[in-house]
């Protein structure tokens, strides 16, 4: 199996890819989350371990996608979220979490979150989000026709926190 910078260095080589930026301060989630993303094809991913990293970046290159845990040390994801709306109120954020309630769905779709997901999620769950939230909006970049997604299995991700 090839490492993971092999995946990400081979994925940025290829035209019409999509740019997406992991925040969760669990490597076993970014690296899941990752793997899973880039399975789909067509993406570069950016992972980070915290809401400040996170933020960072997103000041400093275009991003298609982020998605963000709900609770990070230090700046929260819920600040996060807010930071990147006042920042760019056209980013496509997609909260997750491993403590969902509702009041915390509502919350992070008030301030402007496209999506919200719970951890323990399946493989499914992410192509879906990514095809509705990145392939199939107006918005995206070339190739936002749908074709498929490779590899589609039904497997729980890891679950994390």
């Amino acid at each position: 199996m090839r490492g993971q910078e092999d995946r990400t260095r081979e994925v940025q080589d290829r035209e019409g890819e999509y740019h997406i930026l992991i925040v969760d301060d669990d490597a076993g989630i970014r690296e899941t989350l990752q793997e899973t993303l880039l399975d789909i094809g067509r993406i570069e991913v950016t992972c980070v371990g915290n809401g400040e990293a996170g933020f960072s970046l997103i000041r400093k290159r275009q991003f298609d996608l982020i998605f963000i845990d709900v609770r990070l040390p230090g700046m929260d994801g819920l600040e996060l979220l807010r930071l990147i709306k006042h920042h760019d109120p056209t980013l496509i954020v997609v909260m997750i979490t491993g403590f969902p309630s509702v009041d915390s769905a509502i919350q992070t779709m008030k301030d402007g979150a496209a999506d919200f997901i719970t951890k323990p999620f399946r493989f499914q769950q992410i192509e879906h989000v990514v095809q509705k939230q990145l392939f199939c909006r107006p918005r995206a970049r070339k190739g936002s026709t749908w074709g498929g997604m490779a590899g589609s299995q039904d497997r729980t991700l890891s679950a994390g926190r």
